[in-house]
């Protein structure tokens, strides 16, 4: 992916923080460097099947309570070191994800009267956080993640060609069709107005052909 470095380490359930030290650990030693860096963290002790009573939550009964409290705490931990730290003065942390936690038996526990129009397919949280950020919401209203990367290009002040697919949140013009689309093997959605609902055959076929020539394009 055109990363310089990539690092991966087995971590166990009981010691996840060690995940957020290694991140703090290594942004020291790339601030040092006076030099700009993108750092990169991919967590998993969210996902399904993970269960840390570590630092569980109340009385620990709960297996998807007890792993988001436990990543909370560490993560907060995290963010303690880093407003102590020099790196806040120069620095901006982006927190999101790749998809909603998946609704299996735990979720549906917790939230008994939630319901969803496809598994995982759901709000999902994108923070943008640097010293001095005066807290602002934007509702955007069912967008999805390829405005990800147009977005953080924006608030850095990169102008240039968007050769993405996706749009900045900060704009309400939605330039690309494909902001309110979503595939996954053999199912098609669209999230207008922040609403799931199928992809009908007409939008599909077109959601293909677009997406083929983009590709093709793209090798170029």
């Amino acid at each position: 992916m055109g990363f310089d470095e990539v690092l991966s380490f087995l971590v166990e359930q009981e010691n996840s923080g060690k995940e957020f030290e290694y991140l703090y650990d290594k942004a020291i030693e790339l601030n040092q460097t006076n030099k700009p860096f993108l750092l990169s963290i991919y967590n998993v002790e969210t996902h399904i099947g993970w269960d840390n009573s570590e630092h569980c939550y109340k009385n620990c009964k709960n297996s998807l309570y007890n792993k988001f409290h436990n990543f909370d705490y560490y993560y907060g931990e995290f963010m303690k070191k880093f407003e102590e730290s020099n790196l806040f003065d120069n620095t901006i942390v982006i927190f999101t994800t790749d998809h909603a936690t998946y609704d299996d038996h735990d979720f549906y526990a917790a939230y008994p009267n939630y319901s969803r129009y496809f598994s995982f397919l759901d709000e999902v949280p994108f923070f943008i956080y640097h010293k001095g950020v005066k807290k602002r919401v934007i509702d955007v209203n069912g967008r999805n993640s390829l405005d990800l990367v147009p977005t953080i290009l924006d608030y850095i002040d990169v102008s240039d060609i968007n050769c993405f697919l996706g749009d900045s949140l900060f704009s309400s013009e939605n330039k690309s069709k494909y902001n309110y689309y979503y595939f996954a093997p053999g199912c098609y959605y669209t999230s207008v107005n922040a609403t799931v609902s199928d992809m009908d055959t007409k939008k599909k076929e077109e959601f293909e052909e677009d997406l083929i020539k983009y590709f093709a394009v793209s090798k170029y």
